[in-house]
């Protein structure tokens, strides 16, 4: 029999594992110091249909780590697993605990990894498949586990290499003429650094930004680092902790004339999913701020009550030569993508 844990039903780095297995246990352990989700069939509901909802965690999974033991190859569910993760184009890594009493066994068990399997990585240290997990995973170094403490200032730096700046310049004709600006805080939510959603617009077989041919559904523009294109990888991913956080992150947007400057944080692999706000501190500029939002051709324009006074949210148009599309989530709301080969 064989067993497969999660942390939490979101997005995370799948471990196939038999079960009974102690060296999973040290594994998940550091894996959850570290803030690193992790996903299994465990999170099936009883009822549901077990081969459509393994396939779509595995769809979702980050990467997948495959916990050598003695009689792993023997499973079929592992073998389906890997074939389902290969099929997905994920990062596979088979590891196995150098430290464990039954070394030799677990030892032998990568010695006989079949040859279609051998071309992925074989590591016997436990800190570096964590390393792995960590590579694999969207919010990569980005919080304080477990209080997921994360300031504006330290957003860029926290993800180092893997966080890129990203700049936009939209133009809003008349801005200055028609408003006074001081009464007009431009900002923007970061509401995921991946495409979470079905982004509108994109051709299946081709990079809009290129305009080159796909290879797979990998990055046309980033084919060396083997990376799924982000406009079409779908994130299983909702209502976490890490998501709800970025949600309260306000950036702040520049005013240069009549142009809005938007310097945005980017994945470097994911992209980033964000909503455009405009709060309007007096409310008689109200209903002229958002004939000017739709005269320049901004789309969605909406009013909340949300905000420093009234926030009006818009989406930026399409623009393909930079990157910028339209992405609806699952649950029907339409925001703006930015592909993250604008800043490779």
């Amino acid at each position: 029999m064989r067993k497969t844990t999660q942390q939490t039903d979101n997005s995370g780095i799948f471990i196939s594992h038999l079960g009974g297995d102690a060296a999973f246990d040290l594994l998940r352990s550091q894996l959850e110091q570290r803030g690193i989700g992790y996903i299994g069939d465990s999170q099936i509901e009883a009822g549901s249909d077990f081969h459509a909802r393994l396939r779509q965690m595995l769809a979702a999974a980050t990467g997948g780590i495959v916990l050598l033991a003695d009689g792993i190859f023997a499973s079929p569910w592992v073998l389906y697993e890997i074939g389902l993760l290969e099929a997905a184009g994920k990062q596979i890594l088979f590891y196995y605990d150098n430290a464990a009493a039954d070394a030799p066994a677990r030892q032998a068990a990568a010695a006989g990894i079949p040859d279609f399997l051998r071309r992925y990585q074989v590591i016997n240290d436990r800190e570096a498949a964590c390393g792995f997990a960590a590579r694999a995973s969207v919010f990569d170094g980005l919080f304080a586990y477990p209080t997921l403490e994360l300031s504006r200032d330290d957003f860029g730096q926290a993800l180092g290499d893997r966080l890129q700046s990203a700049h936009l310049e939209i133009g809003l004709p008349g801005l200055c003429d028609q408003v006074d600006v001081e009464l007009l805080r431009f900002g923007c939510i970061v509401v995921r650094l991946a495409a979470a959603g079905r982004v509108l617009d994109v051709d299946e077989d081709l990079c809009e930004l290129r305009c080159e041919p796909r290879l797979g559904s990998k990055c046309a523009m980033n084919a060396a680092l083997d990376i799924d294109c982000a406009a079409l990888r779908e994130v299983f991913c909702r209502d976490e902790l890490e998501t709800i956080a970025l949600n309260s992150i306000l950036h702040e947007v520049s005013i240069e004339g009549d142009e809005l400057r938007y310097h945005l944080p980017l994945h470097s692999h994911f992209g980033l999913t964000f909503k455009c706000f405009v709060d309007v501190l007096d409310a008689s500029l109200k209903s002229e701020t958002e004939e000017l939002l739709r005269g320049a051709g901004m789309l969605d324009v909406s009013y909340s009550e949300s905000g420093e006074g009234r926030r009006i949210y818009f989406l930026l148009p399409t623009q393909i030569e930079c990157g910028l599309f339209h992405i609806q989530s699952p649950e029907g709301i339409l925001n703006n993508f930015l592909c993250p080969g604008t800043g490779l």
